[in-house]
């Protein structure tokens, strides 16, 4: 099992990300010019600096979380209409220290 005080995963492709829930993780690749970006389909913060649309690298714990219609149809109900993405599964990077989203890196 990969512990915080070991190396982290190397990832490069999307393809991997099922096997590692849970492990410390490095990503590498290009970062999505979107509004929310993802580094190979993980959320990930491209803040300062903003790095969309180049290649980049983030470490930190991976999570997954899986959205269903259903769950969303309940949230409406009782919030009203709200923002969101659909169902589906999502992937997020987290500092395994603040537990915030992860900061890109580029790559020099």
């Amino acid at each position: 099992m990969n512990h915080l005080n070991e190396h982290p995963l190397l990832i490069t492709h999307p393809n991997d990300l099922g096997t590692a829930i849970g492990l410390l993780v490095t990503l590498r690749g290009v970062v999505s010019e979107s509004k929310l970006p993802t580094l190979l389909g993980v959320d990930v913060t491209s803040d300062e600096p903003d790095l969309r649309g180049k290649p980049a690298e983030a470490t930190g714990l991976l999570e997954m979380s899986v959205v269903t219609q259903e769950e969303l149809d309940r949230a409406m109900l009782r919030r009203g209409a709200f923002a969101n993405r659909g169902p589906g599964t999502f992937y997020r990077l987290v500092d395994p220290n603040s537990g915030q989203t992860v900061q890109v890196r580029g790559l020099s």
